[in-house]
Formats: structure tokens, sequence, C-alpha cells
């Protein structure tokens, strides 16, 4: 990024204060004319220099300068390490003295910082620079993500003085980089999870099952077909009705449904809770993944791709501004496998907004489609969450052979219904969350330390 692309203060008038030193030097110069001392006019000469040198770095110091910002990676796991590479390219015979670099991060991220080994919310990365005629300098900061969430680095305001500090410019860089950090992964081991049969207990004689989410075809249709069937268009082409052709599916399906509100009247929001849940689904999309299953994630919370504002403490959690508009509600990730669609799924879990667009139970109806014979329904949800709604939907899928399981987080106490007709699954509350969370600092800080002693 060229700073002469954009404009930057050294454009608007300068100070009315700073014309006084103008004014000075003509009073001297003027003192020394009448009185014909010549060291009244060098102190006048000197005056005008004084003046007139913070006003040349003024109009110059931000010009002819090269920026670029570069992040190693742009979607890392919660945990891991990035690197921002900043690199600043004076082009002229100006030195820089001072020049100040602040890079916003939106929302405040929770790192830890490799020179000073603590964890902080950072709001901005700002640094102090020192650059000599047509010098460039690059710096690297090593940053370690323990806070969930879609963010942004930039954009970059670049300050320069002049050597006296007196006049100051400034200029805002239209530098952007987006960063990801997924949910912690947590293995499924540790959960302690019991006679889990997440593809069902029963065997079934009709091992191919059709995929909705995927049209190969039309044909003739057929009485007692699925209104949802229809192929309009096709039907409006050949003027009589056709329905679509669903190809099969011999691989087995599983559908997580999240929801990550957990708000009660008495209680108010549990953010380590809401935190809990989503890494346990994303945990569990992963891990089935890696069975080589089809996927699908269905939730009730909303995201987007950069959230505006957000207030992050250790326990990292993430809590964002609810004011924004841009959001997109009852995500759905359709039925997939393999690496990139366990990405896409941890990319969606990463942009959540904890707070909710609609009810699980109305998520539910307004998605009938993902719900099929030959899929496996897993609900990771907090306990305050559950709602009657939610459970009778669950017990007509049991009726109707799609197995259903409740993976719940958070105290409380579960409905009577759920209880007594669904296999269920206590993960845990704000305990375990912090338990995770200090296990996986502590195995950063212990790799970091054999790594360095390797190499010494």
């Amino acid at each position: 990024m060229h700073t002469d692309d954009v404009a930057n203060t050294a454009q608007k008038p300068l100070p009315k204060n700073h014309r006084l030193w103008y004014l000075l030097a003509f009073i001297l110069a003027l003192i020394s004319i009448i009185s014909q001392q010549s060291l009244v006019l060098l102190a006048a000469l000197f005056t005008l220099i004084f003046g007139l040198v913070p006003v040349f770095w003024y109009r110059h110091a931000l010009r002819h300068l090269v920026i670029h910002a570069a992040l190693s990676r742009q979607e890392v796991l919660f945990g891991d390490d990035i690197t921002l590479s900043l690199t600043i390219e004076n082009r002229k015979l100006l030195p820089l003295p001072w020049l100040r670099v602040d890079m916003a991060l939106s929302p405040p991220l929770v790192i830890l910082t490799e020179s000073e080994r603590q964890r902080k919310t950072l709001s901005q990365l700002s640094e102090t620079w020192l650059l000599l005629p047509f010098q460039r300098v690059t710096r690297r900061y090593h940053l370690r993500c323990y806070a969930r969430g879609s963010y942004m680095l930039g954009p970059a305001m670049v300050r320069s003085s002049d050597p006296f500090g007196w006049l100051e410019c400034e200029v805002s860089l239209p530098v952007h980089l987006p960063l990801v950090v997924y949910p912690l992964l947590i293995p499924v081991e540790t959960l302690a999870l019991v006679s889990l049969h997440p593809f069902g207990e029963h065997s079934t004689n009709l091992p191919l099952v059709e995929d909705p989410l995927q049209v190969i075809g039309t044909r003739e249709y057929h009485w007692g077909d699925d209104p949802r069937r229809i192929h309009w268009k096709a039907t409006a082409r050949l003027d009589s009705l056709q329905s679509k052709v669903y190809p099969y599916s011999s691989l087995h399906r599983l559908l997580i449904l999240l929801d990550a509100w957990n708000y009660t009247a008495w209680r108010g929001t549990d953010p380590e809770v809401q935190e809990l849940s989503i890494a346990i689904a994303a945990s569990l999309a992963v891990w089935a993944i890696e069975e080589d299953t089809q996927v699908g994630l269905l939730t009730n919370s909303p995201a987007r791709s950069h959230p505006a504002a957000s207030s992050p403490s250790f326990p990292p959690v993430a809590r964002f501004d609810e004011t924004r508009t841009d959001v997109a509600e009852n995500l759905v990730v359709p039925f997939a496998r393999g690496p990139a669609h366990a990405q896409r799924i941890l990319a969606t879990l990463a942009e959540l907004l904890p707070y909710q667009s609609s009810s699980l139970a109305q998520a539910i109806l307004m998605h009938q489609s993902l719900f099929v014979p030959g899929t496996t329904i897993l609900v990771v949800s907090a306990v305050t969450s559950l709602e009657e709604e939610t459970i009778a939907s669950l017990l007509d899928f049991q009726q109707r052979g799609i197995p259903s399981y409740l993976f719940v987080t958070g105290e409380g106490k579960l409905p009577a219904s759920a209880s007594e007709t669904l296999p269920i699954q206590h993960i845990g509350g704000k305990d375990m969350w912090y338990e995770l969370i200090t296990t996986t600092i502590n195995a950063s800080t212990h790799l970091d330390h054999v790594s360095k002693t390797a190499v010494n």
C-alpha cells in the first residue's frame, strides 16, 4: 500500500498557532533592522528555521512510503500461532525520526505474546519506527490466538512528526487482513461418551437412501410423490407434472443441531457454556468427517464474517455487538465430507454470534428436508436452552426411524420428556471449559519449551 494513493492530514491547513513563529521571526527581523543588531537578525533567522522545519516534515513525512502487511495464515485453530509481518519502506531522502503505526484489531483478540509470555486482550497493535532515507524495515509479531471468532486486522493508522515533535501528521491506510480462529477442538475420548451409536442401533434392509440435497434429473410424477419433490420448471417446460430424481447415498449421514443460546431471566447468559457447546459441536463434526461420514450442520445462532465489536476476556469467550444487522440467520451447512468440508464447518462455527435468532424448534421446522431416513441427529445444547418443542421434534424423528441424541452442557434440570425417552450425554459446564482452556495453554507452553530446548 502506497501512502501517496490516499489522502493524509498533511493536506490540511496548518494549525493557526504555528503561524506565531513567522510573526515572531518578522518582529525580530524588524527589530534587528531598526537596532542594527546582527545577533537579533540571527535570532530571527533561527526562529524562521524553527518554524519552517516542522512544516517541511509535516508536508513530506508521509509521502513516498510503502507499507505491506501480511499474515502467515488467515485461518488457524484455537491456540495456534500466527505471524504478522509488517514492512515499511521510506522511498525518499527525508529521514523519519519518529513514525508510529497502529493497526486496529476488530473485535479485540485474546492473544499470548511470545516476547512477554502472558495473555493480553489487544484492540490494536502499535509500534514506533525510525527510518533513514531509502531504508526498508520488516518486523514480525508472533501471536497465539486464544479466542474463537472472525477478526479483521486494519485499517492501519500511520503517524509521523518532525524532529522537534511539534507537528504531527497522520494517514489512514485501507489495510484489511481477515483472520478466522476456529473453535477449540476437544478429543472425543476426553468427553467420556457412553455407549453412543451415532449411526443407529438397528440395521436396515435399505442400505441406500435418496439424497434430497442433490438433483440428477426428472421423471413423470407418480401418485403419492411428496409435493416438495415436484420440479416446477420442468413441469412448465413439458406441460406435465415432473418429479425430481435424487441420487442414492450409501454413506452415513450425521446432522449436528447446535443451539448456542442459553439465556435465562434469572441467570442471564453463560458465555463459557456457550463456547463449550460450540467447541463440542466442532469436535463431533471433525471426528465424524475423519470417520468418512457425511456431516451437516444446522444452528439457530446468527453469524457474520467480520464482527465490529467485542470484549473478550480470559477464559476466552466471544462476545459480539448485537446491534449489527448484517448477519445470516439459521445457518445451514449441507451434507458433505472430506477435509475441505471440515474446514467449512469450523469456519462457520468460528463466525457464530452466540445469541438467538430463532428457537431451535423453529429452525427444525424450516429445514425439514435435512431430516430424512438414514440420518443420525446429534443435538448440542445448553440445558437451559432445551424447549419442549425441540424435544417433541426429536421424539417424532425417533418414531420415523431417525436416531436422535442429546449432548447437553451447563447446569440445570432437563425436561422430563427428554430424560425418559432420549439418549443423553451430559458433557460438563463452566468448570470443564476452564479446564480445557488451561490444558490447551499448558500444552502450548510445554511444546514451546521443548522446541527451544531442542534448538539450543
